[in-house]
């Protein structure tokens, strides 16, 4: 019997219970919106689900979690960790723990269990492999369609780049660090997060992200330069059915972690 919590009851949230991954024997779930939470309880599903009453009461009830709520929630998802540390946590907002790395890896050290799913990007596994190695560098390329991009913090301090998406097809909106990507980009850049953690140098990851009208899909090309070789990888993303603001690969990277946690229960 395997109790699946889940913090975060929008769209991936959803598709979780939607996909029940084998083992998965009931969902207990939170959100701030209690509404969103008593509509995914009502949603129809293989197993039980129950709507819990904060973060602290789905790490009680359930033997593993997954965080799905954003970067604002991480830091109190790893508060309750330090409570629960022997609980296996999928994270999915990996931006908050860039935020709270140092927090982050305390837990790891004192043995907590953290899976972080590789998310809308390839080559995850040979990016940890290089751990090993000395890396000299890591540079991500995101390139999205505009309309993806305009709503973010970033655009409304800088009204001349949406004028000037206007009159071009491809516009450069950003070039800088892995942090500063995530302070501007909240909801856009989860994958330079993922790199930034998966390698342990959040330092070395450089991050270009570009707005191409021309794009139907999101594009990540990924280089690392290592005293091993040189990995590229690029991946281009086709939108979730369900939500086109989420890449359908991210959504399914989360059910194969979390089938591969129960997998080993």
């Amino acid at each position: 019997m395997t109790a699946v919590g889940i913090i975060g009851c929008g769209n991936v949230g959803t598709e979780l219970v939607r996909a029940c991954p084998r083992g998965a024997t009931s969902f207990q779930v939170f959100d701030t919106d209690a509404e969103k939470s008593h509509q995914l309880a009502e949603l129809r599903s293989r197993v039980p689900v129950t709507v819990c009453s904060s973060i602290g009461e789905v790490f009680r009830c359930a033997d593993m979690v997954v965080e799905a709520a954003g970067v604002a929630a991480v830091g109190e998802v790893l508060d309750t960790l330090q409570v629960h540390p022997r609980t296996p946590t999928v994270i999915l907002s990996v931006g908050g723990l860039i935020i709270h790395f140092p927090r982050y890896r305390t837990l790891l050290a004192r043995g907590s269990r953290i899976t972080i799913p590789s998310g809308a990007i390839a080559g995850c596994d040979a990016l940890s492999a290089l751990r090993r190695v000395p890396i000299r560098s890591i540079t991500l390329r995101t390139s999205k369609p505009a309309a993806t991009l305009v709503s973010a913090p970033y655009f409304r301090a800088r009204p001349q780049l949406g004028r000037s998406l206007k009159s071009k097809d491809r516009v450069v909106v950003f070039r800088g660090g892995v942090r500063e990507a995530i302070r501007h980009f909240p909801q856009n850049i989860n994958v330079a997060a993922t790199l930034a953690v998966v390698s342990g140098r959040p330092d070395l990851v450089r991050v270009e992200i570009v707005a191409d009208r021309t794009l139907t899909r999101n594009v990540h090309e990924v280089t690392v330069v290592s005293e091993a070789g040189t990995l590229y990888t690029r991946t281009e993303n086709a939108p979730s059915p369900s939500n086109p603001k989420t890449s359908y690969l991210a959504a399914l990277s989360l059910v194969a972690a979390v089938e591969d946690l129960l997998g080993r229960r």
